[in-house]
């Protein structure tokens, strides 16, 4: 996470990144890495930034969650336009 946050937003000083995420590696119960399934298979090899509308397409299109579970995003919560599960104005467990 310090990383994460060292790299993008510290050094973001025009705020145009708005959300970093990273790849996600299923274990087991004693910690063994898992065989990737079609959801965790990464979509880059090495750090990248990427346009958030490329993103938001490379989702539809291959139909697969590149951005994660809210535990995997990293954001700034001033970017928020509601409250953090909140949409719509109603509460979303189910976001959270």
């Amino acid at each position: 996470i310090e990383k994460r946050v060292e790299k993008y937003f510290l050094n973001d000083l025009d705020n145009e990144i708005k959300l970093v995420t990273s790849h996600r590696q299923v274990i087991d119960d004693k910690g063994k890495e898992l065989r990737h399934i079609y959801s965790t298979v990464r979509l880059f090899e090495e750090d990248t930034i990427i346009e958030g509308t490329e993103l938001a397409n490379r989702v539809i299109v291959d139909q697969k969650n590149y951005i994660g579970e809210p535990t995997t995003v990293l954001f700034r919560k001033n970017d928020l336009q509601e409250p953090y599960g909140i949409f719509d104005k109603r509460r979303y467990l189910c976001n959270v």
